[in-house]
């Protein structure tokens, strides 16, 4: 399923560099295809993970992400080792008891202890000596800021999404008023034209257009 998704998020980041988009913002906590689709566009590439490790190092010491359950939070270990933040990363904590996110589109009455959960979770966190937490799902985000958490026990509780558009705006901004773009050597090196049309080609995957990933009408 990963390797189906990132080969959409691909061609995605195609589609909107050439519909003439000013950048992309991948809104899973997974970060699915990040590296290979910064590697194929001039546009900047940001991922919901690594974005928000890297906003939560200037905001304090030492973050923890809270996830829904240790499968998640063994993810976030993983992108934070990735990344080279593990030092950085107090802890992730899962939530006790797990949930999952269809548990988050609930009412207000089933939600609560869901919310006393995430601040239980919190608490462990900063026990482990977090001064930033970010909600480790995008669902789970949601209804942490539709519910206006935005501290526990001091520790800045951070708005996930938001940041992510945020540092996405950053990013085109940077590009757009300073030139700045992504290295082309070693790690986000640039497959060229004819190397990704053979490839395609060997696939049997033809080129997607924006109209192929929204109802709207395309650009161009």
């Amino acid at each position: 399923m990963e390797f189906l998704l990132e080969q959409q998020i691909c061609e995605a980041a195609l589609a909107a560099e050439q519909a003439g988009y000013d950048a992309v913002a991948l809104g899973c906590f997974y970060d699915p295809g990040l590296r290979a689709a910064r590697s194929l566009v001039d546009i900047p590439v940001v991922g919901l993970s690594e974005t928000c490790m890297l906003v939560a190092c200037s905001l304090g010491r030492r973050f923890g992400l809270i996830a829904l359950n240790e499968d998640q939070q063994a993810q976030h270990e993983e992108l934070a080792h990735a990344y080279g933040l593990e030092r950085r990363m107090a802890a992730a904590v899962p939530m006790s008891p797990p949930i999952d996110e269809y548990m988050l589109e609930a009412d207000d009455a089933t939600v609560r202890p869901i919310l006393a959960g995430f601040e239980q979770a919190s608490r462990r966190a900063i026990a482990a000596g977090a001064e930033v937490i970010v909600p480790g799902d995008g669902f789970l985000n949601e209804l942490i800021w539709r519910h206006r958490i935005t501290e526990v026990q001091g520790a800045v509780v951070m708005d996930a999404i938001g940041v992510l558009f945020r540092h996405a705006s950053f990013m085109a901004g940077m590009r757009a008023s300073l030139g700045l773009g992504v290295s082309r050597i070693r790690h986000y090196a640039r497959p060229s034209a004819e190397m990704l049309d053979h490839a395609r080609g060997f696939a049997g995957v033809r080129p997607m257009r924006e109209a192929d990933f929204s109802s709207g009408t395309p650009k161009g």
